[in-house]
C-alpha cells in the first residue's frame, strides 16, 4: 500500500505549455482562473475539460469529509477545514491538464 501511494506521488508533475513544452511552476498556476499564459512563448493555455472535472471532484469529496466532521467541536471543524483547504491548494495544480484550445465545461 505504502509503495502504491509513493509511486502515484512521484509520478505528479506539473502540466506542459501544449506549444513549447515549457514546464509551469507551481506559482503560476492559479486555480481560480481556466485560463493560463505561457510565460515563454505567450500562448494562452486552457485548462481541459477532463481536468476540471477532477479539481471540481476533489473539492466536492473534501466538502463532503467536512460535512462529516461538523459533528465535532467548532475548533476541530475549523482546524480540518483550513487543513483541507491547504492541502487542495497544493495538490490541484498537479491534477490540471493544459491545452492551447479553449473547450467547453460540459
Amino acid at each position: 500500500m505504502e509503495l502504491t501511494i509513493i509511486w502515484s506521488v512521484a509520478r505528479m508533475k506539473l502540466p506542459e505549455c501544449s506549444t513549447c513544452s515549457y514546464q509551469f511552476k507551481w506559482k503560476e498556476l492559479s486555480i481560480f482562473s481556466r485560463r493560463k499564459k505561457c510565460p515563454q512563448c505567450g500562448n494562452f493555455q486552457y485548462i481541459t475539460t477532463h481536468s476540471g472535472w477532477k479539481i471540481g471532484a476533489i473539492g466536492v469529496v473534501a466538502a463532503f469529509l467536512l460535512v462529516f466532521i461538523r459533528i465535532y467541536s467548532f475548533y476541530w471543524s475549523l482546524f480540518l477545514g483550513t487543513l483541507f483547504f491547504i492541502v487542495f491548494i497544493a495538490i490541484v495544480p498537479y491534477y490540471i491538464e493544459l491545452t492551447d484550445e479553449e473547450q467547453p465545461l460540459f
